[in-house]
């Protein structure tokens, strides 16, 4: 109660210090509950279209939540339920006055299709996939840091961009890893192991360095499936994979790009290809399949500058499809599309986009711009080192179709195998070859010799043989350009290549057993020339043809195609064959052998006589007709008044002589047993007989009788009281031919039948001024 009382006298006032505020008392939540809460969350700033996130079954309990100084952290435990599948959970201490949250955090399932508007900027369109994880979570002075954390990826599907596109599968995904932070001040351990399908696994572990400046990881994938991440190449490719698995073992050291580092790639160990089968993009035809492509001893860095080292490179059981196109461009060329705007097959022609055949491709016509050489640049500074140890080849098999001809032309060659030794991009060593194998299952086929295509320029020197290949295969080739089909035949070369500072050499030694052709075709394409008689030409008398064929050329010349020039030569082989049949045939002797032209054989002025100079090439003649038993020979016997009319009347004297002492012989010894010849010691008798029985005016002496001459006079007036006739002429040109004839009937046992005789020529028309006009002209036919 209230009690009234006598006020006290004032006194002054004096000022008072301000007061402390004393502190606040600290707030202090025993429990928090929050249960059955929903929350919902709509991101428009991150997500194309917005994303819309549920939150539900919110369960909340916090203990002891103080904002004293010195409480102690308060225990939180959290859980909700994420779009009505996935659940997060945490389990911890709290700190609120410090910011400071420690506890292990937990996810289970949840459902990643949910989160695909958030794909908008990445290289995938839709994602499915159920995720689940723990981590030890730590926030303190600002900073996150996770340790001991698990993170497990179930059936995730990952959609490329594209029509059609196919999701990539894979059945799980689990990483491990400690000192994650959002300093990255730490080296990183980890462990990131994935499953496909049932067989394919990869599993990368190791450590990353503080601030990721380095990753030095071991490397284990086990049969990877190729097909699924093929949608991120296909626009560069003209071909897909419809199998393939990819196993690799091995360390490997990445550099990211980071600050003033550049990205770079350090591997060490081994990896294979397996079951690989790539189809033409188009047909779904086959392009190329394996089994196995092992390569050991890899030591690879990628950086500044490349640089791989290959111990062992083993390739078995392969298939590859070649194709030559209708514009005579090699399907090998095409893997790679050019223009990612221009896609086709490359194995069939029909539905490939137009391309003009390009410089350099097999059978084309080369057309260029230019005629200057083109000089092989020198190797980079930072030119990639390449370096291979040895390859292996087994069990291969090339089909090659050629769509340059119609109707086209398959051949097989089967059963490759062999090996290519160590070759360098840095030394210009090349490496030894031996690889063997058959055409169609039949023909043996052998390559050995060298090479090395890494080093610039590049050098190759290989021989190759193939036996007993069937030519009735090659049958479009022949009826498209020869105008017949080939109906028997087999074909044996040895060919030889060598390419050494940029300069081709090639020796192409072939031997055709047998060949037999059927009846003309029509084609447009087909040579006007004739080409049985060509062949007739080569083939020797057991039915074989044996030719060598020289090509050479620069491979920096942009008009130089080894192709085209093999075209050339045979055509260059036909038309010598048809227009100069006895220059080639002339082939078949040595240069030291003198025989001379054969297409004409020589007579001296006025006379047949086979001499011996006539005699040797009639009997090479002889040997040519014999190899060659296809062909059949023209003999006209020629004769040219301006040279012939003169030896007519020395040889009507010659004969006349032979004729007197022919009887002086017989009048003593009886017939003689050979040709009767006159001596020069002889010769002034016999003349002056002759001389004395010619019934033409003589000079006379003073009595009226014949006056004596000397031999040279009398000589000269009998050659010139010589009648020569028309007959006669036309009997020394038909002679001249019988002689031939019968040389050859006789001497060289040539078929009759083989043999014609043509009307005779009396003049020298068409006989060039520096070759003899008294002679006998031989023409095959």
């Amino acid at each position: 109660p209230a009690q009234a009382s006598t006020p006290a006298p004032a006194t002054p006032a004096t000022p008072a210090a301000p007061a402390t505020p004393a502190p606040a008392a600290p707030i202090v939540l025993q429990q928090l509950k929050v249960s059955g809460g929903d929350i919902h969350w709509r991101d428009q700033a991150n997500a194309s279209p917005a994303q819309d996130i549920k939150l539900s079954k919110l369960e909340i309990n916090a203990t002891g939540l103080s904002t004293a100084v010195d409480a102690k952290p308060a225990q939180l435990n959290l859980s909700v339920t994420e779009n009505g599948h996935g659940t997060l959970a945490f389990d911890g201490q709290v700190q609120p006055l410090k910011a400071q949250v420690s506890g292990k955090l937990k996810l289970e399932r949840i459902d990643l299709a949910a989160y695909r508007n958030y794909l908008a900027r990445s290289p995938v369109t839709d994602i499915a996939g159920k995720l689940s994880g723990n981590s030890t979570l730590q926030l303190r002075d600002g900073h996150i840091k996770l340790d001991d954390t698990s993170v497990d990826l179930a059936d995730l599907r990952l959609t490329p961009p594209g029509k059609g596109a196919q999701p990539i599968s894979l059945q799980s995904l689990s990483l491990q890893a400690k000192n994650l932070s959002d300093t990255l001040d730490q080296p990183i351990p980890f462990k990131l192991q994935a499953r496909f399908d049932k067989a394919g696994s990869a599993e990368l572990s190791g450590q990353a360095a503080s601030h990721l400046k380095q990753l030095d990881l071991d490397l284990d994938v086990k049969d990877l499936p190729i097909t699924p991440f093929q949608h991120y190449f296909t626009n560069v490719l003209n071909v897909t994979f419809s199998s393939g698995l990819v196993s690799a073992k091995g360390k490997l050291a990445v550099t990211p790009p980071l600050e003033s580092q550049k990205l770079a790639l350090d591997y060490k160990g081994e990896a294979a290809v397996t079951n690989l089968r790539m189809q033409d993009k188009v047909t779904s035809t086959d392009f190329l399949r394996w089994r196995t492509l092992a390569v050991s001893g890899i030591q690879a860095r990628l950086g500044a500058r490349m640089q791989v080292a290959l111990e062992k490179i083993t390739l078995s059981n392969f298939y590859a499809r070649a194709i030559l196109s209708d514009k005579g461009r090699l399907n090998l060329q095409d893997i790679v599309v050019a223009d990612a705007q221009e896609q086709g097959s490359i194995t069939d022609d029909s539905k490939k986009d137009s391309k003009d055949a390009t410089p350099g491709n097999i059978g084309s016509s080369r057309k260029t711009t230019s005629t200057a050489p083109v000089t092989t640049p020198a190797a980079s500074a930072d030119a990639p080192i390449v370096r291979i140890g040895q390859v292996v080849l087994e069990g291969g098999n090339i089909n090659y179709t050629d769509n340059f001809v119609k109707p086209n032309y398959t051949a097989n060659m089967t059963g490759l195998a062999g090996t290519i030794g160590q070759i360098s991009s840095e030394k210009p060593q090349p490496a030894p070859v031996n690889i063997s194998g058959k055409i169609d299952n039949d023909a043996p086929l052998q390559i050995s010799g060298s090479l090395n295509p890494l080093f610039k320029p590049m050098y190759l020197d290989l021989k190759a043989s193939a036996n007993g290949v069937q030519l009735p295969r090659l049958t479009p080739y022949s009826a498209k350009y020869a105008g017949y089909p080939i109906t028997k035949g087999k074909l044996s070369m040895d060919v030889q290549y060598k390419i050494e500072n940029d300069k081709l050499v090639a020796q192409n030694d072939l031997r055709i057993e047998q060949l037999t052709f059927g009846e003309r075709v029509d084609s447009p394409d087909a040579t006007k020339l004739p080409v049985m008689l060509a062949v007739s030409l080569l083939k020797d008398r057991d039915g074989n043809i044996n030719l060598n064929l020289p090509i050479s050329g620069s491979l920096s010349d942009p008009e130089f195609s080894v192709g085209g020039i093999i075209v050339r030569v045979f055509v260059n082989l036909i038309v010598k064959a048809v227009t100069s049949p006895f220059a080639l045939i002339g082939s078949m002797f040595r240069a030291d052998e003198h025989i001379g032209e054969l297409r004409y054989i020589e007579f001296a002025p006025g006379s047949s006589e086979v001499t011996d100079e006539v005699r040797k090439k009639l009997d090479a003649l002889g040997y040519v007709l014999h190899e060659r038993p296809g062909i059949k020979l023209d003999i006209t016997g020629r004769v040219d008044p301006q040279v012939d009319d003169q030896g007519l009347r020395q040889e009507a004297l010659e004969r006349k002589m032979r004729g007197l002492k022919r009887a002086d012989l017989i009048a003593r010894e009886g017939q003689p047993s050979g040709p009767v010849r006159i001596s020069p010691a002889e010769r002034g008798k016999y003349l002056e007989r002759v001389y004395k029985d010619s019934k033409f005016d003589k000079p006379r002496n003073m009595i009226g009788l014949s006056k004596s001459l000397p031999p040279e006079e009398m000589e000269k007036m009998i050659l010139e009281h010589t009648e020569v006739t028309q007959d006669d002429l036309r009997n020394l040109a038909q002679r001249r031919a019988d002689q031939v004839r019968n040389y050859l009937q006789e001497q060289s046992v040539i078929d009759p039948a083989r043999i014609f005789l043509i009307a005779p020529r009396l003049d020298g028309t068409g006989i060039p001024a520096k070759e003899p006009k008294a002679r006998v002209e031989l023409t095959i036919q």
